[in-house]
């Protein structure tokens, strides 16, 4: 079954590429592509339009940058913050000891 439907998707395949049905399709493409004015090649493009786009992404690029070196200090300062608060709290002696069964057996201080 599998066999049959690769030869049937094959043929449909070598019939679409055809040179017979490409041809036309090609010829139709280069027409609208002829037809079609080239905006990249406009004065207004390359001069208004271009250095505008450009001074906007370079923008946003930096600003995201900037948030991102940001976000990384904000979170960088309160880790270090919660890290040397949990370091003094668990700075207090070992008062106890715990036995095999889980009990735990507190000294007197």
């Amino acid at each position: 079954m599998i066999g049959v439907s690769l030869v049937i998707i094959s043929g449909i395949v070598v019939a679409i590429n055809a040179n017979r049905v490409n041809n036309p399709i090609k010829k139709f493409e280069a027409w609208i592509r002829r037809t079609q004015p080239n905006v990249y090649s406009s004065w207004f493009y390359r001069y208004i339009i271009k250095p505008i786009f450009r001074t906007i992404v370079v923008m946003v690029a930096f600003s995201i940058a900037y948030c991102i070196v940001i976000f990384c200090i904000v979170f960088g300062i309160i880790f270090l913050i919660l890290y040397g608060i949990d370091k003094s709290m668990n700075k207090e002696e070992k008062v106890g000891r715990i036995d095999d069964n889980g009990n735990i057996y507190m000294k007197k201080r």
